[in-house]
């Protein structure tokens, strides 16, 4: 279960919300599976809760299936 939803979180937030460490979250992100950002200023912010992100990448995985299949 997540633990708090809202609008926009730092990274810290994200991980923490997501239960997922920091390390896993650069890993996605580098690897362009990660969730949704954007920068203000010298902050990077995430606009995409982690309720979001899940449900994008069950159904980019389930897109992939049916390609596959």
């Amino acid at each position: 279960m997540l633990v708090d939803e809202k609008d926009v979180y730092s990274i810290a937030e994200w991980c923490v919300a997501s239960k997922i460490s920091t390390a896993l979250y650069f890993k996605e992100k580098r690897e362009g599976r990660g969730p949704r950002i954007a920068h203000t200023g010298r902050r990077t912010i995430v606009i995409e809760s982690p309720r979001e992100y899940y449900s994008r990448i069950a159904q980019d995985a389930e897109s992939a299936l049916e390609v596959t299949a």
